[in-house]
């Protein structure tokens, strides 16, 4: 267990966030991959996602997909 306000080692764990692309989800991005983790993100929007692949954030780069129904 993790005392409050620690994260624990993330290096080369994968963390997989919802709602990344924005917003508290896409700080969350920000911090786990600059810890080194490897991160998958899903969101429910395009551009948002697109705009996370244009200018990833420092550390590992993170992967994406967006949600579709058939």
């Amino acid at each position: 267990m993790c005392r409050l306000g620690r994260i624990p080692d993330l290096a080369d764990r994968h963390v997989i966030i919802t709602g990344g692309s924005s917003g508290i989800g896409l700080a969350l991005v920000r911090r786990v991959c600059g810890l080194g983790a490897k991160v998958s993100v899903v969101a429910l929007d395009d551009e948002d996602l697109a705009r996370l692949r244009a200018s990833p954030p420092p550390g590992r780069h993170p992967s994406g997909r967006t949600p579709t129904s058939t």
